[in-house]
């Protein structure tokens, strides 16, 4: 590994960074790795989701270090009281001189799955973990920072530690029936869809009027098999606007 006085550098200058460079810094980061992290604390193969370690946030923290480089914190609120805590971060790193080097970007939601009662699918306690939510999703916006940054993600991957199955469950890819139905919490991928794509296919007016048919006043109101038919419905005005007209 390298010596202890010794200040592993990231480049700040907009050039192309030598072979010699790029492996010098994945070689400096698999030293790091075998000699600074601990394996199940820095890091960590997760059982069921491949054999690749996830970077965990003591490790990424541990290489910010190491790299001299600070994160800047950004944090969107998006949370939809009493029910929906959405929290949206982004993470920029900056080097020693104070140069801009890259983003990473994190989101967590009450809406996903380990928050919800086992028997009924509602959100267990959500004010209660508010601000685990809002941890989380610092935590992952840090690991995809370090990653994107560092350029370490042959090494290592990220997050799969927050989907891990629980102990005693087989993994999710054993599971037979494991898609969401359609009473359950929209999930952070439809929202994301949703909120991206509806209003280039519907006025705001008409969205807010399909809304309030379905008595809810957000999307993250939503249920799955709402969320569903509401994408099949601006799916199909899209391709009705957009066909030829004869």
């Amino acid at each position: 590994m390298t010596d202890k006085t010794e200040i592993i550098e990231v480049s700040n200058a907009a050039i192309m960074l030598p072979p010699s460079r790029i492996i010098e810094r994945a070689r400096a980061i698999h030293e790091i790795m075998k000699e600074a992290m601990k394996d199940g604390v820095d890091y960590g193969v997760i059982p069921g989701c491949g054999s690749k370690p996830s970077l965990l946030k003591p490790g990424a923290e541990k290489l910010l270090m190491v790299f001299q480089v600070a994160p800047k914190v950004t944090v969107t609120d998006l949370c939809t009281p009493p029910d929906v805590y959405r929290y949206r971060v982004i993470v920029s790193l900056v080097s020693q001189g104070g140069v801009y080097l890259g983003d990473g970007v994190g989101e967590a939601t009450s809406l996903e799955h380990k928050w919800h009662d086992k028997k009924d699918g509602t959100i267990v306690n959500a004010p209660d973990v508010c601000n685990t939510i809002l941890k989380m999703a610092k935590k992952r916006a840090l690991v995809d920072a370090v990653l994107t940054v560092l350029g370490a993600s042959d090494i290592f991957t990220q997050d799969i530690e927050d989907n891990a199955p629980a102990p005693g469950k087989a993994p999710a890819s054993a599971k037979k029936d494991d898609k969401p139905k359609d009473g359950d919490a929209l999930t952070t991928g439809q929202l994301a869809w949703l909120e991206k794509n509806a209003g280039l296919v519907w006025t705001a007016e008409e969205i807010e009027k399909w809304l309030s048919a379905h008595k809810v006043l957000s999307y993250a109101e939503l249920t799955y098999g709402d969320a569903r038919d509401l994408h099949k419905q601006l799916v199909t005005a899209f391709e009705d606007k957009t066909k030829p007209r004869e």
